[in-house]
């Protein structure tokens, strides 16, 4: 009566990894585009509007533009 290694050790850490990967992702999106926008104000004289609103023309062109 042993116990399947394959449900008590494998699922719970694959079940972990797919709920965890997208926290990651947004977490590490969140702290580039943190960085960028502090560099951009601090060293590229811009203001944070300006920024926010460069950063969405270029998302909004870049998803839009036809292949």
């Amino acid at each position: 009566m042993a116990i399947d290694p394959i449900h008590f050790l494998v699922t719970p850490k694959f079940i972990a990894m797919i709920v965890m990967l997208p926290c990651l992702t947004d977490l590490g999106e969140l702290h580039g585009n943190t960085g960028r926008s502090l560099f951009g104000v601090a060293k590229a004289d811009f203001t944070f509007w300006t920024y926010i609103h460069a950063s969405l023309d270029a998302l909004f062109c870049a998803t839009l533009r036809p292949v």
